[in-house]
C-alpha cells in the first residue's frame, strides 16, 4: 500500500470581518472548534473601501510523519510526494470564482482554541486575528554535544543564571561550553560574553538564537542580547553577547558557574504568561522565495468555479520540516500552514468581493473530508521472473532491464536475512546499500561460468559476472539486470558481497521483443479477484491477488484439465476504491509520475496490498480495476465489493 495519510492536530478561521452590526469586528474572536474552515475577502461593507478578510489555519504533527519514515512505513526524501487535501463545504452563499488561494508556512506557534461562532464572531479565544496564543508555556530542548568526552571542554561548562530585575527568581538557566581554553567568559559590569565553537553548526545557531530569543521574551527586565556569527576553517562559532541596559547596572545579574557532570546541553525558556500577539494582524507567516535549507516554500492555488477540492502537492515544505525536526532548525519548524486569497484577491486593490470558501474542519463529522496530508509513493514490485526479456533494440533502455526478487520467508513472515549484516536481526540493513551479488548461469553444474552482464541497473561495469542486489523492504531483495547472452535458459544465483551463496532460482526462459503482424491496442481483459473476503476489519492490510486473462481466450478441454491456467502478466495496472452508497472515491487511482497505486507483480500475476485504516467502518466498498495495455486504459467493468467493520 502506498498511501498513507496524516490528519490535521489543529485548526482554525482567523478574521477581521464586521459583526452584522457592521461595527464591531471579529478580530478577538475564535473558531477552532468549528467543523468548517473560511476563506474569504469583502470589499466595500462597512464602508466604500472598507475590506475584510478570513484566514484558515491547518497544522500538522510532523513528527508522526518523520516517524513513519523512520521506521520504513513511507518512502524517503525523492521517493515520495505529500499533498495537502482540503475538501470543499457546500453551502448556499456566493462563491469565489476565478481567483487563487496562497497556501504559506505559518512561522510562529499558536493556539487552536475553543470558539464556534462563524456569524457573529461572539466566541473571543487564541488564537484570532491579532493574537497567537493565549498563554507563553515553557519550550525546553534538549541537544546534545558533538562531542560526549567532557575533556574535549576542559571539563567545564558554564551555567548562566539570568534574573528578573528584583533577583528574586531566576527565569532562565542555560549550559554551555567556554571557549575550549578552560578560561570564564569575560565578565565586566555590563556584560557576559559566551563563545561557542563547534563543528555542529545547526547546534551554535540554534543555542545563539534561543538565547536571543530567550533574552528578548523578558519585557521588565533590562537585558538585551545580540548575535555575532563567524565562520573559521571548518568550525562555525557564534557569540553571544547579554547586556544589561539599566543604568548603574552590575554583573550580578549574570552568575557564571562550573557544571561538570553532565555533557547534554539543556535549554530552558520559561516564558511570561498572556497573550502572545502575532507579529503581524492577521498572523505571521513565510511569504519571501524559497531557498532550500534556508526558509520555506509557498504555494498557490487557483479556484475557477469555486467549488473546487484543495490539493497542492507540499513535498518541498514537509521536507523541510522534516529535516527541521532532525536538525532542531527554529527558522524552519513546522506551525502548520496559512491558507488564504492570494495578493490582490484579498487586500481589495481589486474592488471586488471573493466571498466565500469554506472548507471542511478536522472536527467534521465527514471521515473522508478531513484535512490531511497524503503522502503518495510508488512501492510496487515488478517481479520479471516469468517475464524476463533479452536486449533489444526495439526497446528503450529501462524496458531492457529485467527486475528480479528474491524473499526470504521465515516462521515470522518476511524477515530481513541476519547474515548479510552483524546484527542477528538485520535491523540495520539499509535499502541503499549493496548487499547481495547475483549471477546469472546458464546451467547448474559446478564447471559452468556465470554470464557476463552489460553495464545498466545493478550492473556497475560492462562484462562484470554479477550484479549488485539491494534490501526492497523488509525480507524482500531484488537485482536489476540487462541480459544479452545467448542461452535461452538461464539460471539465478544469489550470494552475499563475500560470496557465500544463498539462494538459487528456478529456471528462467527468455523471451525476446519482436514486433507484431497486426494492432492488438483494442485488446480485452477479463479480471477477477481470487482472494477478496466480504469483510475486513480497520486494522487490516490484506495483499489481493488479481487473475487476469484475455477476453477471447478459449483453452480446449485437454489444457483445461491437464493445466492451471496461468495469469496474465501486466505491467500496468492500478485500482481505485470507493464507497458504494455514494461513490465516494477513497483511493483515486494513481498512475502519474509517483504511480502511487500501481500494482506489483510476479510469476504468479498483479497483487496489491489495501491499508483497511484509510475506510470508514459500516460500509460497503467497491475497487476497481484499470489495465493499460499497448497504450490504452481499459476500466474493467466489474466491482468487487467488501465491507469494513
Amino acid at each position: 500500500m502506498s498511501i498513507k495519510r496524516f490528519f490535521a492536530n489543529a485548526d482554525n478561521t482567523i478574521t477581521n470581518a464586521f459583526a452584522s452590526n457592521l461595527t464591531t469586528r471579529g478580530t478577538g474572536s475564535n473558531m477552532g472548534s468549528s467543523d468548517i474552515l473560511e476563506v474569504f475577502s469583502i470589499y466595500g461593507q462597512g464602508s466604500t473601501t472598507s475590506v475584510e478578510k478570513a484566514r484558515a489555519m491547518v497544522q500538522f504533527d510532523v513528527s508522526k510523519i518523520k516517524a513513519a519514515r523512520d521506521a520504513g512505513t513511507i518512502a524517503q526524501s525523492g521517493s515520495v510526494s505529500f499533498m495537502l487535501r482540503l475538501f470543499n463545504a457546500e453551502h448556499g452563499q456566493t462563491l469565489p470564482k476565478n481567483c487563487t488561494l496562497a497556501v504559506l508556512p505559518i512561522s510562529q506557534s499558536w493556539s487552536e482554541g475553543s470558539g464556534l461562532d462563524m456569524e457573529e464572531y461572539a466566541d473571543l479565544d487564541v488564537s484570532n486575528w491579532i493574537f497567537a496564543s493565549d498563554t507563553k508555556v515553557a519550550d525546553i530542548t534538549d541537544v546534545k554535544f558533538v562531542s560526549t568526552t567532557p575533556a574535549n571542554y576542559d571539563g567545564k561548562y558554564f551555567i548562566l543564571q539570568v534574573v528578573d530585575d528584583n533577583k528574586t527568581a531566576a527565569r532562565y538557566n542555560f549550559w554551555f561550553d567556554d571557549d575550549g581554553a578552560g578560561t570564564a567568559p569575560s565578565q565586566d559590569g555590563t556584560e557576559v560574553e559566551v563563545q561557542i565553537n563547534q563543528a555542529n553548526a545547526n547546534t551554535v545557531k540554534r543555542f545563539a538564537r534561543e538565547v536571543k530569543v530567550a533574552v528578548d521574551a523578558l519585557v521588565s527586565t533590562n537585558l538585551s542580547a545580540s548575535i555575532s556569527e563567524e565562520d573559521t576553517g571548518d568550525s562555525t562559532g557564534a557569540t553571544v553577547r547579554l547586556t544589561n541596559t539599566a543604568v548603574g547596572g552590575t554583573s550580578g545579574s549574570f552568575t557564571p558557574t562550573v557544571h561538570d557532570d553532565s555533557n547534554v546541553f539543556t535549554l530552558t525558556r520559561v516564558q511570561r504568561g498572556g497573550k502572545v500577539r502575532w507579529t503581524s494582524q492577521g498572523g505571521d507567516f513565510h511569504e519571501v522565495g524559497y531557498t532550500a535549507g534556508k526558509n520555506l516554500p509557498h504555494y498557490k492555488f487557483d479556484l475557477v468555479d469555486g467549488t473546487e477540492d484543495v490539493l497542492v502537492n507540499v513535498t518541498a515544505l514537509v521536507e523541510e520540516w522534516i529535516a527541521a525536526e532532525s536538525t532542531v532548525d527554529p527558522d524552519r519548524e513546522n506551525y502548520g500552514v496559512m491558507v488564504k486569497l492570494s495578493g490582490s484577491f484579498e487586500d481589495g486593490t481589486r474592488q471586488k468581493s471573493y466571498y466565500t470558501k469554506k472548507f471542511f474542519a478536522r472536527g467534521t463529522e465527514f471521515f473522508f473530508k478531513r484535512p490531511c496530508i497524503e503522502a503518495r509513493f510508488d512501492d510496487h514490485i515488478g517481479d520479471d521472473r516469468e517475464n524476463f526479456y533479452k536486449s533489444s533494440s526495439l526497446a528503450t533502455g529501462p524496458e531492457n532491464l529485467n527486475q528480479l526478487y528474491m524473499y526470504n520467508y521465515t516462521r515470522r513472515g518476511l524477515t530481513n536475512m541476519p547474515v548479510l549484516k552483524t546484527d542477528p536481526n538485520g535491523a540495520d540493513q539499509s535499502t541503499g546499500e549493496a548487499l547481495l551479488k547475483v549471477r546469472l548461469y546458464p546451467e547448474l553444474k559446478s564447471t559452468a561460468r556465470p554470464i557476463t552482464l552489460p553495464l545498466g541497473g545493478g550492473v556497475g561495469q560492462n562484462n562484470r559476472e554479477w550484479a549488485n542486489g539491494y534490501l526492497s523492504e523488509t525480507g524482500i531483495y531484488s537485482a536489476s539486470i540487462a541480459y544479452t547472452g545467448s542461452a535461452t535458459k538461464i539460471y539465478d544465483v544469489w550470494s552475499d558481497q563475500s560470496d557465500n551463496e544463498l539462494f538459487t532460482g528456478s529456471a528462467i526462459y527468455i523471451k525476446e521483443h519482436k514486433p507484431l503482424p497486426f494492432n492488438n491496442a483494442d485488446e480485452e481483459y477479463v479480471v477477477s479477484l481470487s482472494n477478496l473476503k466480504p469483510y475486513y476489519r480497520t486494522k487490516d492490510k490484506p495483499s489481493l491477488r488479481l487473475n487476469i486473462r484475455k477476453k477471447d481466450y478459449q483453452p480446449n478441454i485437454y489444457t483445461v484439465a491437464s493445466n492451471k491456467i496461468q495469469s496474465e502478466v501486466l505491467y500496468n495496472v492500478y485500482y481505485r476504491a470507493y464507497r458504494v452508497i455514494d461513490e465516494q472515491e477513497v483511493i483515486s487511482y494513481g498512475s502519474g509520475s509517483i504511480p502511487h497505486t500501481k500494482m506489483s507483480y510476479d510469476s504468479s500475476g498483479s497483487y496489491f496490498k489495501v491499508d483497511m485504516s484509510l475506510f470508514e467502518p459500516g460500509y460497503m466498498y467497491a475497487i476497481e480495476i484499470s489495465t493499460d495495455s499497448y497504450g490504452q486504459n481499459i476500466v474493467n467493468k466489474s466491482e468487487f465489493k467488501f465491507r469494513v467493520e
